[in-house]
């Protein structure tokens, strides 16, 4: 079955909460951890009943451990100064690309996030 099902397969209580689950990275301005909270709880809970919203949240999921990884990993590299860009890029990165994704979705297009690990399959 394709992750991305079209728009006209999913009812709009199933697109919202794609939609939560893409937007969840802005949600972490506010609340810490709500970028890989959100989308876990949504995934778990709705994976049985709907594959649209299962795929969209195990998508920003995936993209929003990956992007926690590589501030893990930048963050030795604050010592050298270097990593304070790298980390403040994948902050801005982080929610840029989850708009981009929320539009996509609205518009019935594809959006595979960049530099996303495959944590979730």
């Amino acid at each position: 079955m394709n992750p991305y099902l079209p728009k006209k397969y999913a009812s709009s209580s199933e697109r919202q909460w794609a939609l939560f689950a893409h937007l969840s990275a802005l949600a972490a301005c506010v609340m810490p951890m709500a970028h890989l909270i959100i989308p876990l709880v949504i995934y778990f809970s709705k994976k049985e009943e709907s594959a649209f919203v299962a795929s969209h949240a195990r998508a920003a999921l995936n993209f929003q451990l990956s992007i926690a990884l590589y501030c893990l990993l930048a963050s030795p590299l604050v010592l050298l100064a270097i990593g304070i860009p790298i980390i403040m890029i994948l902050g801005i990165m982080s929610m840029v690309c989850a708009i981009i994704a929320a539009i996509r979705l609205d518009q019935d297009q594809n959006y595979r996030y960049p530099i996303s690990i495959s944590f979730f399959k």
